[in-house]
């Protein structure tokens, strides 16, 4: 899954022994930071259609809520980390 590979990048303890090193991490940085902005837009999209069920009283409506509000907590968890790391402290979700 996508956010697990997303983990196990923010969990990374490796800074860079040289200048090479350090720009490869930051170069894989910025492609990180990219692909989780990206994604931003699909967990809205889940956000919101879990509210349209809720609204029409679908009958599956607390298991689609249950299921998209823990994707969107797992989301949440690693973009506001991955914010905070990068020195992002604001997290408006």
């Amino acid at each position: 899954m996508w956010m697990d590979e997303v983990e196990l990048q923010l969990q990374s303890e490796d800074h860079g022994k040289d200048l090479a090193s350090v720009s490869h991490l930051l170069k894989r940085h910025a492609l990180l930071e990219a692909d989780v902005n990206s994604h931003i837009e699909a967990i809205e999209q889940v956000k919101d259609t879990a509210a349209a069920f809720q609204s029409a009283h679908h009958f599956m409506s607390d298991e689609i809520q249950d299921r998209s509000l823990a994707v969107i907590k797992r989301s949440v968890i690693g973009v506001c980390h991955h914010n905070l790391l990068c020195g992002d402290i604001t997290c408006d979700w």
